[in-house]
């Protein structure tokens, strides 16, 4: 995982359980609502929050500007600061019971080597926002306070952590072509397996970040365009495979038609297919619970091909 994605996966752990770090936001009610999402800020200005937490009772809304480099903008944090709950709720469609008026939580989570720099950026603006620090084994509250009283409490001594957090979100705008090309490939060697004759670029997409949907519609947007990209690299390499059919302004969705599949072969030639495939895949680390690298889906399948040859039903895990 690239480093400046820490911080943003760190609040997304934090805020669901089993993945192996510390899920204090969710034991303190909270929910992920939102991924990077525009808000309004008079009317005029607009801020864009990595994430958006919502508890569940509706009181408190937790919105995260994540900080991967040293510096605090002045102008952004001022903007920060004037943020008001009702246009975190009208930016994010967030359900909210009309009697319950939220209060807003505003902070910034970021890069433990970093920290000294941003608290003093923020003490120099005058920013009293909460600054949570991830560091390689703990995290900690190391300026402001929440105004949430729970959360004040979770995090009033520093959290033990094993490692970085999980790799929800593996790309940003800024990640490479590269890993945009390696996170489509799994998800084309199970429509392969599936016998699959189309698949969408947003459907791989959304397999390779499952919390896509959860983003602003910009970012989306520009995250889909990078698959496109992506895919339309691959359908030149694995030419004899698949085929990319564009988008156009009546079918918004490219679309990749399988024209060959390793499972069109015997066993033996389905199983040299798929390890050509991993043969020109570069490995990449295990990530998020539930996320499979193409070595995985390839191991699978080959237990699978053994099972078959057994008598047995094969499952190919998405």
């Amino acid at each position: 995982m690239e480093p400046r994605l820490t911080p943003v996966n760190a609040f997304v752990s934090l805020c669901r359980s089993g993945d192996g770090w510390p899920s204090v936001l969710e034991k303190a009610g909270y929910y992920l609502a939102r991924l990077e999402v525009p808000v309004k800020v008079d009317g005029r200005d607009t801020v864009v929050f990595d994430a958006v937490a919502v508890r569940g009772d509706g009181k408190f809304i937790l919105a995260m500007e994540a900080k991967s480099g040293s510096n605090i903008e002045q102008e952004q944090a001022c903007r920060l600061t004037k943020v008001e709950a009702a246009s975190v709720i009208r930016s994010g469609a967030i359900a909210v019971r009309s009697e319950v008026r939220p209060v807003l939580d505003v902070c910034f989570f970021g890069l433990w080597e970093k920290g000294e720099r941003l608290k003093k950026g923020l003490h120099q603006e005058g920013i009293d926002l909460p600054l949570v620090l991830i560091g390689p084994d703990r995290l900690a509250l190391e300026a402001g306070q929440f105004r949430d009283e729970e959360l004040a409490r979770a995090f009033s001594v520093p959290i033990q952590v094993d490692g970085p957090p999980p790799a929800y979100l593996r790309v940003d705008e800024r990640s490479s072509d590269e890993t945009f090309r390696e996170l489509l490939r799994p998800g084309i060697v199970a429509s392969m397996s599936r016998r699959e004759s189309t698949v969408s670029v947003r459907v791989l997409a959304e397999r390779a970040v499952p919390d896509l949907g959860l983003m602003g519609l910009r970012h989306q947007q520009k995250l889909l365009r990078r698959f496109e990209q992506a895919a339309r690299t691959l359908a030149i390499e694995l030419s004899d495979s698949i085929h990319l059919i564009e988008r156009t302004a009546a079918c918004p969705d490219a679309v990749l038609r399988i024209l060959k599949s390793p499972e069109d072969s015997d066993p033996r030639g389905r199983t040299q297919g798929y390890q050509a495939l991993a043969r020109r895949s570069t490995r990449a680390p295990k990530e998020a619970p539930g996320q499979l690298t193409i070595e995985d889906l390839l191991d699978e399948l080959e237990e699978g091909a053994d099972t078959d040859e057994a008598g047995d039903d094969v499952e190919v895990p998405l």
